[in-house]
Formats: structure tokens, C-alpha cells, sequence
């Protein structure tokens, strides 16, 4: 298929009968969430289609909070046309002063991405959420 499998959030074109349905054609694609695929043909693999928001949701603590894990995140859903927001959780197992630290540094790495003509992305916590005390 031109552009890829299809993928979940491709609209397609159904032919014959709902006992047996072929897919006649696949319609463009509004967005495209794809990532890295490595192998022998080194070229990007679509995993969504046609998705409006991308939520990239990383831990604070236990596992560390890692900014390359959402930046690589961030600029796939960018690349692909999405929204893109993140959250951070597990607030609650950190000191203030370190939430508020590595709140800053993520916010700090969204200015700083290189963004298509709007940086759209947005940082969220599962405490600013109102999910936690």
C-alpha cells in the first residue's frame, strides 16, 4: 500500500459483502504517528493514523524521568501533524522542590525543540489534573 499498512484511524473503502468485506481503498491521511523502523529497509513504520492528540505520559520516579524517551515522542507526533501534550506522573513520591526542577527542565527542552511552524505542545501533571490531592 502507498504510505504504509494500514494502520488503526485509517479510513477506508469497503467493497463486497458484509459477510465477506475486501478494502477497496484506503483515504489520505489527515496525521501520521510512525516511528523509527531499523532493519533492512531503514525507513519510518506508521502506527497511527488520523489521531488528533498524542499523550506522551512519563514517570517522575521509579522509572527516572528520562527527556529523551518524550523528546523522541514529541517529535514524532509534531513530524506526523499531531497536538501533542505531556503528563508526568508519580508527583506524589517527590520533594517540591523536585517536581518543580524537573517540570522547569522538561518545559525548558519543549522551548528549546526546533517546532514545525507552531510548537503545540503542551505539560501536564496527573496533581495540575486534578487525579491527586
Amino acid at each position: 500500500m502507498p504510505g504504509g499498512p494500514i494502520v488503526a484511524g485509517d479510513i477506508v473503502e469497503l467493497a463486497g459483502d458484509l459477510t465477506s468485506p475486501r478494502i477497496r481503498a484506503v483515504g489520505p491521511r489527515r496525521t501520521l504517528l510512525a516511528r523509527g523502523d531499523f532493519g533492512s529497509r531503514n525507513r519510518a513504520r506508521p502506527l497511527v493514523a488520523n489521531a488528533d492528540l498524542l499523550v506522551v505520559v512519563a514517570s517522575m520516579v521509579d522509572p527516572p524521568f528520562r527527556s529523551r524517551f518524550v523528546d523522541r515522542y514529541l517529535a514524532a507526533g509534531e513530524l506526523g501533524g499531531l497536538e501533542c501534550a505531556i503528563v508526568l506522573t508519580k508527583a506524589d513520591k517527590l520533594k517540591p522542590a523536585q517536581v518543580a526542577a524537573i517540570t522547569e527542565a522538561t518545559l525548558q527542552a519543549v522551548s528549546r525543540r526546533p517546532a514545525p511552524s507552531q510548537n503545540r505542545s503542551r505539560l501536564f501533571s496527573m496533581q495540575a489534573l486534578g487525579f491527586f490531592g
